[in-house]
């Protein structure tokens, strides 16, 4: 999907790029943010996965990053922090 400055003035297009160009330029742990920042905690959970699984350097950041905090309740994320061996 190609989006013009314009179009990036309307909110709604502001988030509808691309994943496909996305998942190209950004890491696993980085998709994660940006999952939670849509409100599809499924999508981030499983993007932390495979972050983990890549040894995706952002997994370091799992105990203080703020951008992850919808996730800390969930039994996944704690799992997660569990084999990264941080502090839950």
């Amino acid at each position: 999907m190609l989006v013009s400055r314009k179009d990036l003035n309307e909110p709604h297009t502001a988030v509808m790029w691309d994943f496909r160009v996305l998942r190209a330029r950004l890491s696993p742990g980085e998709l994660a943010v940006l999952y939670v920042g849509l409100g599809d905690k499924e999508q981030a959970l499983s993007a932390l996965e495979r972050a983990y699984t890549a040894h995706d350097l952002q997994m370091q950041f799992l105990g203080i990053e703020p951008h992850v905090d919808p996730l800390r309740s969930e039994p996944r994320f704690k799992e997660l922090v569990r084999k990264v061996g941080l502090p839950l």
